[in-house]
Order: C-alpha cells, then sequence, then structure tokens
C-alpha cells in the first residue's frame, strides 16, 4: 500500500528545513551585528577631557545678559473693587 518515496522528494523537504535554519541564523547573526553597529559609541576616547573635582572655592564667574521668563505665572483676581496687599499662603506647584 504504502510507497516508499523518491529521494528527490525526501530531500526536498530536508533541503527546505536546512535552508529555513540557515535564513533564520543569517537574520539573527544579521540582527546582532546592526546592534552592535547601532549601540557602538561615536565618540573617540582622545576627544574626551577628564579632571578630577576638587573641593574649593569658586575662582570663575559668568557675567551674562538676557530676560528671566518665570516657568509658570499666576495672576491673583479680587471679585470687588479692591487691590491685594499680602499673599499669607503660598502656592504649591508639582
Amino acid at each position: 500500500m504504502d510507497k516508499e518515496l523518491a529521494p528527490e522528494i525526501a530531500n526536498r523537504g530536508r533541503n527546505r528545513n536546512l535552508i529555513l535554519g540557515v535564513a533564520a541564523i543569517a537574520v539573527l547573526a544579521l540582527v546582532i551585528f546592526w546592534t552592535r553597529n547601532a549601540l557602538k559609541t561615536s565618540v573617540e576616547a582622545e576627544k574626551i577631557r577628564t579632571a578630577t573635582a576638587e573641593i574649593g572655592p569658586v575662582e570663575n564667574s559668568l557675567d551674562a545678559t538676557g530676560e528671566v521668563i518665570p516657568a509658570y505665572e499666576q495672576i491673583y483676581t479680587s471679585p470687588i473693587r479692591a487691590s491685594i496687599r499680602r499673599i499669607l499662603l503660598t502656592p504649591v506647584h508639582p
């Protein structure tokens, strides 16, 4: 009843599995190679300057000009005609 498969048909399945396995290993190797290159540092070691921090007074100062803009601004209003003379509580900001 059962016939033996021709060697070409038997080898076809084996060859397909072999090709899929080799392709999977090649893709995995490419992903590893790409990940290593993507995570590699792009700055040469000679271009990095390092120094030891010491405790002591600040010997340099920096002069600058510009406009200081607050990160947030609050406006207090009064429901009646009055003026606010003093704010007793300071608001808490997240």
